[in-house]
């Protein structure tokens, strides 16, 4: 049938052909009611749609300002876009439960889980889609695992190369440092001191569990200090060897020290004022000084009672327990210089009585 005008048609005309030449053209098509109306049915669908921009204003409070159907089955939208602009995607069976909308200024959010091939953050690629983190130029937070004691930094397959840190802090029930080589060929494992003036290796090993080495270096097979777990009476606790491996220090069960060398001291200071008496009296005071009480375990018993000695109770410990060495070396030495004086004074006296008998 002809096309008829805007004012001669009416409702359930059909217009079978296009609109768009001149003397049929439309220039605004509007309702005579609003919110009731529709372009096309879900049995009757324009095929395209062709304009310049979609203008939504003032809609009215409903769920869906724009909605997308998959199909006429879809009871729920596969997209929409609610009045206060929140975007979301469904499954067409259920309300979309897939919602991105703007939380603030500048601020996009998603309440959801997001899954993607990868994510970039400016252009750089951070998180691959193997689960790789990588582009990041600093971390302004502790790193704090989920679980504790559960997760490692590394692994026996791919390790950190070098730690940077102000310091390590182990912190634990049962604190613990691990050394362990993947491979024999390169020495034992070893800690390395280093200050712009020295630079100084300090290998370890642990044979099994009762004994422990300090070797001379990280490669040398030299042992420099032991210490060993052995209850056996006189057997060596701690020991020390020098560079060429020659044992010269050990420390037995009961506590005697060996040294294979001189035992050398400082001199101490004694007062100037000391007469012989003095250092007399001091010799019976270190020889009459008590034997410090120990415990079930043989351990010293602190002047506070503790098994143990306290280091605040250190200096007063050793005052009342403890032989000064140094000391009464030094006593000793000018006690038996002075005995020696006397007697060759004597011996003197002896041959000016024997000439005088002669």
């Amino acid at each position: 049938m002809p096309v008829k005008h805007a004012t001669e048609a009416h409702k359930g005309d059909v217009i079978s052909c296009d609109i768009w030449n001149e003397e049929h053209s439309i220039t605004n098509l509007i309702p005579d009611a609003t919110d009731t109306y529709q372009i096309g049915d879900q049995t009757n669908r324009w095929q395209s749609l062709y304009v310049n921009q979609i203008i939504i204003k003032n809609p009215p409070p409903a769920e869906n300002t724009f909605a997308v159907y998959a199909s006429t089955s879809d009871s729920y939208p596969r997209f929409r876009i609610s009045q206060l602009g929140y975007v979301g995607w469904g499954g067409g069976s259920t309300v979309p439960d897939v919602e991105l909308y703007r939380y603030s200024a500048n601020y996009l959010y998603t309440p959801d889980s997001f899954s993607c091939g990868s994510l970039r953050v400016g252009g750089q690629e951070i998180i691959t889609s193997d689960y790789t983190l990588k582009n990041i130029n600093s971390i302004d937070q502790s790193l704090i695992p989920s679980s504790n004691d559960t997760y490692n930094l590394g692994s026996t397959t791919y390790r950190w190369s070098t730690i940077y840190c102000g310091g390590i802090d182990i912190n634990s029930t049962i604190a613990k440092v691990k050394l362990e080589n993947t491979s024999t060929s390169l020495g034992y494992p070893y800690i390395e001191f280093k200050n712009p003036v020295i630079d100084y290796k300090c290998g370890l090993i642990v044979a099994n569990s009762s004994n422990f080495y300090l070797p001379y270096d990280a490669t040398n097979s030299c042992i420099r200090q032991m210490f060993r777990n052995d209850t056996t009476s006189g057997s060596e606790q701690v020991a020390w060897y020098n560079s060429n491996g020659i044992k010269k220090l050990y420390l037995t069960l009961e506590g005697n020290l060996y040294i294979d060398g001189n035992y050398n001291t400082f001199s101490p200071e004694l007062p100037d004022n000391w007469q012989e008496i003095d250092y007399r009296n001091y010799l019976h005071t270190q020889l009459n000084k008590e034997h410090p009480p120990r415990d079930e375990k043989g351990r010293l018993i602190c002047i506070c009672g503790k098994s143990g000695v306290c280091p605040e109770h250190q200096v007063q410990f050793e005052q009342k327990y403890a032989f000064d060495v140094s000391t009464t070396t030094a006593v000793t030495a000018k006690l038996v210089i002075s005995l020696m004086d006397k007697i060759t004074e004597l011996e003197n006296k002896i041959s000016q009585l024997e000439e005088q008998l002669n």
